[in-house]
């Protein structure tokens, strides 16, 4: 690192401080941090000085030294920046960036992040500049943290707009946000850009009742006694395969199950070279042999009656259980 620049690590965020020459060393080193294994992230906080030619007392031909025209005579600054405020949770994680006008704005954002979300999850990571416009909506922000009750978001607040950015698990979660939004930032334009994504339940709720659906008209036969599928089966197969397919994320016990016809244990090995036939085929239709595992259980788990032909009928199936 160059003389007057440093760094910090904490919990694989890197961040940057001290002074640098130019934007581009500025830039070189956090691609640098960024590029160290184990680093997530890089909050950059490099002040660039401009070398040699900040506070070198040249004559600029104004008649004063170093006078850079951002104050009045009487000493007071001139403010012309717009603040912006970047809230950025991953993982109940909060990361506050952006600049403020004041630092009392700042420590409020920071103290109701630390209030809601722990003092040891809130990366502070706020400039305060005197060149910004102290405006009454930064307190906004801070409640929409206060009431965020989000384990990942970005909310990102600059010139009258806000976006929202991230995946939630539901429309109602994504409504009831940017609801928030709305009421903590009166008269801003809100940009709900969330992203609804299904939890892993829902996910495999719904991909069992897919499975339940292609299989409820008809069980998956075999030639009797044996573990060849009939063409009746395999055409049964081929929706299962869709569906595998279709929810690429899940795992599948594929179940085999006996009538009680025979010997325990002979049902036991004929449930399990079925359970492993089928396997077999989904295999054969593209689907991930690691997402799947066969378990013959003979004739233990009858569903019908194995005293009459109809229940013997129905306990000798197939059956897909979402892991």
């Amino acid at each position: 690192f160059p003389a007057g620049a440093g760094f910090t690590v904490d919990n694989g965020v890197v961040t940057l401080t001290g002074e640098v020459d130019s934007e581009d060393t500025s830039a070189r080193l956090e691609a640098e941090a960024m590029a160290v294994p184990g680093v997530a992230s890089v909050i950059n906080q490099l002040v660039v000085t401009g070398g040699s030619d900040i506070g070198a007392g040249a004559d600029d031909g104004s008649g004063t030294d170093g006078d850079s025209g951002d104050a009045d005579s009487d000493g007071a600054v001139d403010r012309t920046e717009q603040p912006a405020v970047d809230v950025v949770i991953v993982d109940g994680v909060v990361t506050l960036r952006g600049q403020v006008a004041t630092r009392a704005q700042a420590d409020e954002l920071v103290a109701i992040a630390r209030q809601s979300f722990g003092s040891g999850n809130v990366v502070d990571a706020l400039t305060v500049s005197d060149a910004v416009v102290e405006e009454t909506w930064v307190a906004g922000v801070a409640e929409f943290i206060r009431f965020a009750e989000v384990e990942s978001i970005d909310f990102r607040v600059a010139d009258g707009l806000a976006v929202l950015r991230g995946e939630v698990a539901s429309e109602e979660i994504k409504t009831n946000i940017g609801e928030l939004a709305a009421e903590s930032l009166p008269g801003f334009e809100i940009r709900n850009e969330l992203t609804v994504v299904a939890t892993k339940e829902e996910v495999a709720e719904e991909a069992q009742e897919e499975l339940d659906e292609a299989l409820e008209l008809e069980n998956i036969t075999f030639e009797t006694g044996s573990a060849q599928i009939t063409a009746e089966g395999q055409a049964i197969l081929d929706q299962v395969g869709e569906v595998l397919l279709t929810f690429a994320q899940i795992e599948v016990e594929i179940q085999g199950h006996t009538d009680s016809q025979g010997s325990a244990a002979g049902n036991l090995d004929l449930s399990q070279r079925r359970a492993e036939s089928v396997l077999a085929y989904l295999v054969d239709k593209g689907v991930g042999a690691e997402r799947m595992t066969a378990v013959g259980y003979g004739e233990d788990v009858p569903i019908a009656d194995n005293g009459t032909a109809e229940g013997r009928a129905l306990n000798r199936r197939i059956e897909f259980i979402v892991q």
